[in-house]
């Protein structure tokens, strides 16, 4: 048939409380056990909106949909919009990005878009398991991407009550041997769903690897029967993934630009002006590099460093959290070790080199305060920059002039430092 020439109509009221407009299908998204789900255009009033439409594959097969949805309403959780049609059909909420297993098709996710994810599917996971129900096939597929509100759980067709009943649904892939409705089941499922979002492990960090250790041990411990909840889930996101501006997707999941400029020529790091220092100073790599080495050596044997055993992070909600560092230096003093000075009214960080040279990097501008930490985890120290007028915190990737910065966000404040874990992951401390 000519799905783009279809119509649906029904007869029914929608939730507000007028007729059903119409709603003129166009591309199939995907086809399951219990539907096809096409997307299309739905005529309200004078206009249109894009809506995903599922069509069952019996007359009432998605009737226990229906109502799932309207009890586990959730802002991260797909909205029912439309039900039923006339053919028993649902009309649901458009995911404009598509869903995680489209993106992963084409792109491992970042620990920044894994955060990203986490913050937005935990509390929906936390609400249907305080509601007394599980979700029962948590899977790249059934995880929508939406550019402003965020990820959304998509599929509610396995959803039920949490009372340990037999499972035959579900994706054995991330399910594992839980075949049962025990919370375990989802939390087991999304666990693996981040391993699985994270890519091949020959292109993991230090830091990736870290978070997928933690991902597996919650894993194990699910197949155990073992206690495992959406906190401890958690945890592994407020303490080993960075944390994403709030209100958008990433910028490699939107498609759209982050809040610095596209070239790294309005964000450094870049040459400083002419009148900082001479043409001779100019930038050298190697040798900086040279310098943060000799850092990192000089730390070994002479840093002394105050032991803080609860140092406190900054969040995007103005609270703190507990992590566990073990070492804070004041941002001074990672200068300090790299022989590095920060002028905060230019946004320029010198940098002697053991041949009395200088270097001078354009890095940010007036008010910005910048530390040297491995933020990466990766065993490299790198400049971050944080803007207290923004509270964005700027993490570079690399010591090159074409390097580029990544924006977080964190709380307002006017004193920076770092916190250093027992592997020397470094973190931004705002107060």
């Amino acid at each position: 048939m000519q799905i783009g020439a279809d119509h649906l109509r029904t007869g029914s009221e929608g939730p507000s409380g007028y007729a059903m407009a119409q709603i003129r299908l166009s591309q199939l998204l995907g086809s399951g056990r219990h539907g096809m789900v096409f997307s299309g255009a739905q005529r309200i009033g004078d206009g249109e909106r894009a809506v995903a439409v599922k069509i069952p594959r019996s007359p009432k097969g998605l009737d226990h949909e229906r109502e799932a949805l309207m009890l586990l309403q959730h802002r991260n959780i797909v909205s029912l919009l439309e039900a039923p049609l006339s053919n028993g059909a649902l009309v649901l909420e458009h995911c404009d990005l598509g869903t995680l297993a489209h993106h992963l098709a084409e792109h491992a996710l970042t620990l920044g878009e894994l955060r990203w994810m986490f913050d937005a599917i935990l509390p929906a996971l936390e609400h249907i398991h305080t509601t007394g129900w599980i979700h029962g096939d948590i899977s790249p597929g059934n995880i929508g991407l939406r550019t402003l509100e965020g990820p959304v759980l998509l599929d509610f067709a396995t959803a039920r009550p949490a009372d340990g009943s037999p499972i035959d649904e579900g994706t054995a892939e991330f399910a594992g041997p839980l075949r049962h409705a025990d919370p375990r089941l989802d939390i087991r499922c999304l666990a693996a769903t981040a391993v699985a979002a994270l890519g091949a492990s020959e292109r993991w960090d230090h830091r990736t690897k870290l978070v997928q250790d933690e991902l597996s041990a919650m894993i194990h411990r699910c197949d155990a029967g073992q206690t495992a909840e959406v906190d401890d889930l958690a945890a592994v996101a407020r303490n080993l993934l960075p944390k994403q501006p709030t209100g958008t997707a990433p910028r490699r999941l939107s498609g759209g630009e982050p809040d610095i400029s596209t070239t790294t020529r309005a964000f450094g790091p870049r040459p400083a002006p002419e009148s900082v220092g001479s043409s001779e100073q100019s930038t050298n790599t190697r040798q900086l590099l040279l310098i943060v080495v000799l850092a990192l050596i000089g730390a070994a044997l002479s840093w002394e460093l105050a032991v803080d055993d609860t140092p406190q992070t900054s969040n995007t909600s103005g609270s703190t959290e507990s992590v566990p560092l073990l070492l804070e230096r004041t941002a001074q003093q990672t200068l300090e070790q790299a022989s590095a000075t920060w002028d905060g009214d230019t946004g320029v960080i010198t940098i002697a080199t053991p041949s009395d040279s200088v270097i001078h990097l354009a890095v940010g501008e007036r008010g910005d305060l910048a530390a040297i930490g491995d933020w990466s985890c990766d065993g490299t120290e790198t400049l971050g920059v944080y803007r207290p007028t923004t509270g964005n915190w700027f993490t570079f990737d690399s010591w090159e002039h074409d390097s580029t910065a990544v924006p977080t966000a964190l709380d307002r404040g006017n004193r920076l430092s770092v916190a250093s874990d027992q592997h020397g992951c470094a973190t931004p401390v705002v107060r």
